[in-house]
């Protein structure tokens, strides 16, 4: 009787590891590779984030770091590309950032051009060589760029201007919002 409680319990054991059923269930017939697969995916990003820092410590060297993050940052790639959404700001976002990187581009040529132009009117009117009517010059300057037609250029301009070419920019286009972020970072980083 002693000899038959051991066997028993191994018995109960293989209950437990396995159900009645379980042979017909197709949760248990899965490979431990597609239920590892399902474990990762039901994880928050901190989870995978922190699960992934684990896995990195435990590879073999540079290499296979890199291969991981490359892998990883793959799958949200690709998870992030199937909603849909990438497409329509991804876009206009791309168009955004190159109209204002060049737009900072160009804005600094104009920089140097009107620098280089007044560097050049002051020399020759030093030298007696011409005469400049800097009060004329500042009301031309005030009549074109005040947009709002306080009688003076200032931020307030600025946003009325920056409103407006955003406005003839995004009409039409895929994606205003991502626009409008793409031409800030361009504007920034241009």
């Amino acid at each position: 009787m002693r000899a038959s409680a051991p066997l028993a319990a191994a018995g109960s054991l293989t209950i437990l590891a396995a159900p009645p059923g379980a042979a017909e269930c197709a949760w248990w017939r899965r490979d431990a590779a597609a239920k590892e697969a399902e474990r990762k995916a039901a994880l928050s990003p901190l989870e995978r984030l922190a699960e992934f820092a684990k896995d990195v410590q435990m590879s073999d060297g540079p290499s296979a770091v890199a291969d991981k993050t490359l892998e990883e940052v793959g799958k949200l790639a690709s998870e992030a590309l199937a909603t849909g959404y990438p497409n329509q700001i991804g876009w206009g976002f791309c168009a955004g950032y190159c109209t204002g990187f060049a737009a900072k581009k160009v804005g600094k040529v104009g920089f140097v051009v009107v620098g280089s132009m007044y560097a050049l009117l002051q020399t020759a009117a030093y030298h007696g060589y011409v005469t400049v009517d800097h009060a004329k010059i500042s009301r031309k300057f005030t009549q074109v760029l005040d947009a709002n037609k306080d009688g003076r250029v200032d931020s307030k301009d600025a946003q009325d201007l920056y409103g407006q070419a955003m406005k003839v920019l995004e009409f039409n286009g895929p994606s205003g919002g991502g626009f409008g972020a793409g031409v800030l970072l361009g504007l920034r980083s241009g």
